[in-house]
Formats: structure tokens, sequence, C-alpha cells
């Protein structure tokens, strides 16, 4: 994901992450074919993705608020982090009413 903006410059945030999953299933070419053992691995698979996704997400915002409220040499105290936190809490909803939700 890319963005030039002038309020943020030229920010780029991307990565990669590669799994590989091996299974011994049973296999029957009437009741439970190869595709269909195949589509469990995926669904599985893709869970185990989304869940890591979430999580590296969550820590990683946690990590950025962090150090934006405990900058060394700043001020910042329960006034300036309560101030901080009802700013960011009022960005997110402004975004929220604007952002056009993505079909599944």
């Amino acid at each position: 994901m890319g963005v030039n903006k002038e309020s943020v410059g030229d920010t780029n945030l991307s990565g990669s992450m590669t799994k590989q999953l091996s299974k011994t299933l049973s296999f029957h070419p009437l009741s439970k074919p190869h595709i269909s053992n195949m589509g469990a691995m995926i669904e599985d698979m893709e869970i185990d993705l989304r869940s890591n996704l979430d999580n590296l997400s969550v820590q990683k915002t946690r990590e950025v608020v962090n150090s934006i409220i405990r900058r060394p040499g700043s001020l910042a105290g329960p006034r300036q982090a309560q101030d901080f936190t009802s700013s960011l809490n009022s960005a997110i909803l402004k975004h929220g009413a604007t952002r056009n939700v993505d079909s599944e």
C-alpha cells in the first residue's frame, strides 16, 4: 500500500508472508476427494494468516501510538495523553463515517 500526500510524504507499507503446510488426510474418490482436502487446508491456512495479520496490526498500532505519546523530552503527562486519545478517537470516527465499506 503506497501513499504520496503532502501531509505524510511518500509512504509505503508493504510486506509478504509465506507459509507451508503438510498434512496426511484420508482419501476416497467419491466421498472425500483431493479437492475437498485441499479446500479445508486452504481455509485453515487463511484463518491462521488473517489471525496473524490482525495481531501484527494491533501490536504495530499500539507501538506507534505509544511512541508518539511517550516521546523523549516531551511533556506528555496524563492530560496530554488524554487529549491525544480524544483527538485520535475523533479522527477514527470521522474516517469511519466517510469510509466506503468493501463488499466481501
